[in-house]
């Protein structure tokens, strides 16, 4: 099932922009652990919901080209 708009709303990290900002502040910023672990989570949720969209992008082109 993919996510849709309002799941998003929900996600800490939600957009690609998020997902570059949460990656710089979990490796460069110094922060705690709790800190770290939290945007581990959410950079994890969000990756997992965006393979899961490209997989689903590339499974429908791959049928609409495959029939023409």
């Amino acid at each position: 099932m993919l996510i849709t708009r309002s799941h998003l709303s929900l996600m800490e990290v939600a957009e690609g922009n998020e997902a570059g900002l949460a990656w710089e502040k979990m490796v460069h910023a110094e922060v705690g652990s709790e800190e770290r672990r939290r945007l581990r989570e959410a950079l994890l949720a969000y990756c997992r919901q965006d393979t899961l969209a490209m997989s689903k992008l590339l499974g429908f082109l791959y049928e609409y080209t495959r029939d023409r």
